[in-house]
């Protein structure tokens, strides 16, 4: 049953036009860098949330990050070079862990200048500890970056995953993700929601898995 809904979902997928998916360029992009972490648990790893402003002035900058607080243990969040990597000054306005919402929040801006960084840059060091036995997703919620007229700009989000013993996050599929999948196969994408065998590519087996998923009813 699962093969036969791949092969109808396959057949739709082709009629799609690769023109829907041509990226505007210009845009300032946000992302967890590295895309994604296998460690071990009880060990200790950092991640860099990294800024690309693609040459627009960017004066301040914020961000949640959610994860799993069953899987990953909070350590700490300092402060990268980015806003004040020509030398400026910067100021925290916010840098905590929500343990209600069981998020981390960062805000940093930029004081003294009336100019903005246009280089790719760190906004963030993160540090967690893996205390579970599966993965984690690290999404980047509510995420604003500002302009010199401290007005919100345009941000491409990119949010990656963590793997714990080489497991990834429980989570349940459905046939929608199945197509999200075969689109990204199609165009090149990638989404680590998505690569259900963790190859750090998206393909029409990530498709076939996560439908075969589906239709038993089982979690990944």
């Amino acid at each position: 049953m699962a093969m036969a809904m791949f092969a109808t979902l396959l057949v739709g997928m082709i009629a799609i036009p690769m023109a829907v998916y041509a990226d505007d360029g210009g845009n300032t992009t946000i992302k967890v860098i590295p895309s994604s972490i296998d460690c071990n648990r009880g060990e200790e790893f950092s991640i860099e949330i990294v800024i690309d402003p693609d040459g627009v002035p960017v004066y301040g900058a914020q961000y949640k990050l959610v994860f799993d607080t069953t899987s990953l243990e909070f350590v700490s969040q300092t402060a990268g070079d980015f806003l004040s990597q020509d030398g400026a000054n910067t100021i925290e306005i916010l840098n905590r862990f929500n343990s209600e919402s069981q998020r981390l929040e960062y805000g940093e801006t930029r004081i003294g200048v009336e100019t903005g960084v246009t280089a790719a840059g760190t906004l963030a060091n993160i540090t967690f500890r893996a205390i579970g036995d599966r993965g984690s997703y690290l999404e980047l919620t509510d995420v604003i970056i500002s302009d010199l007229q401290a007005a919100e700009m345009p941000v491409s989000v990119e949010s990656e995953i963590c793997l714990v013993d080489g497991k990834p996050p429980c989570m349940t599929l459905t046939p929608a993700d199945a197509v999200i999948a075969l689109e990204m196969a199609v165009r090149g994408g990638y989404s680590a929601e998505v690569d259900v065998n963790g190859d750090n590519k998206i393909t029409s087996l990530d498709a076939l898995m996560i439908l075969q998923s589906a239709a038993e009813d089982m979690e990944l």
